[in-house]
């Protein structure tokens, strides 16, 4: 429940952190420490209040949000995640989710995801 409470203040936090890759805004957020399910919470959370691509790596899972009107979809996005890594995946224009992927590789592409475009 508390961390349900401060899920606003984090991604005011994480709001902070946004770059830009190949013209497109892009938050990465390593979340490792946290449930699978809060982090899809934060990413719909993030895609509700600007036009970004949201990612959301937590173990060997990575999580791919995009803003409504964006014209990237999330599970094209994914795919091309998944074709790097390893993995499977689906999802939808606006979220998308993937899995069995390794933790290791997942922290680097949170640590750098320029490459997703490089695909």
């Amino acid at each position: 429940a508390l961390r349900k409470e401060l899920l606003p203040t984090l991604i005011d936090k994480w709001l902070l952190g946004v770059t830009e890759v190949c013209g497109h805004k892009v938050i990465a957020i390593d979340y490792s420490e946290g449930d699978f399910t809060e982090a899809r919470e934060a990413a719909l959370g993030i895609i509700s209040r600007e036009e970004i691509i949201a990612l959301f790596g937590c173990n060997d899972k990575i999580l791919v949000a995009v803003s409504e009107n964006h014209p990237l979809s999330a599970s094209d996005i994914l795919k091309r995640i998944m074709n790097k890594l390893g993995g499977r995946g689906g999802g939808s224009n606006q979220l998308a989710q993937g899995g069995g992927c390794s933790p290791a590789e997942i922290k680097i592409l949170i640590a750098d995801p320029k490459w997703i475009f490089d695909i």
